[in-house]
């Protein structure tokens, strides 16, 4: 679940953009964190549009005991906007927002500042999160060094990364 910072208003942001489509033909559920549900709210959004829409609160790597995947028995595409999903979702097309510069960037001048504790604790934690990025059929990212880094380091294809910058909707 997202819970603070600039994801929070992105994925508000596309769930609001997404209320205003003609998605009648569609079956979309939603699951969003009460930090996205409240945002929401005050924005008017209406979420009435959507075949379910829950308020399902993880945190971190919880979201692999959750059971999350429940949500999506049978879906065609599932969209995490900021990835990953820490389970292996079932469906047909599976798409994730990519934005974990520790990832791409592990190397960085962060890294030494840290405790040797934390250092393994962070290399830990972003390992396991590549690991369950590969479960990712597209990426979308917002920058073109960004696509380029994934491409580098082996965990997309260049035909898997979609690069749509961060504007106004």
């Amino acid at each position: 679940g997202l819970h603070a910072g600039g994801a929070v208003q992105v994925a508000t942001s596309f769930i609001d953009e997404v209320s205003k489509l003609d998605i009648n033909d569609l079956s979309v559920t939603v699951l969003v964190s009460t930090e996205i549900h409240n945002n929401l709210l005050e924005l008017g959004t209406d979420t009435s549009i959507f075949d379910s829409y829950q308020v399902v609160d993880v945190f971190g790597v919880m979201a692999f005991f959750a059971r999350l995947d429940r949500y999506f028995k049978g879906a065609d595409v599932v969209f995490t906007v900021f990835g990953p999903a820490y389970y292996p979702i079932r469906a047909r097309v599976r798409i994730a927002g990519f934005a974990q510069p520790w990832i791409i960037y592990p190397e960085n001048d962060v890294l030494p500042l840290l405790t040797f504790s934390n250092r393994i604790k962070h290399k830990l934690k972003f390992a396991f999160q590549a690991f369950c990025f590969r479960w990712v059929d597209r990426y979308i990212v917002e920058l073109p060094h960004v696509k380029e880094r994934l491409l580098e380091i082996g965990l997309a294809l260049d035909s898997q990364v979609d690069i749509v910058h961060n504007t106004l909707p």
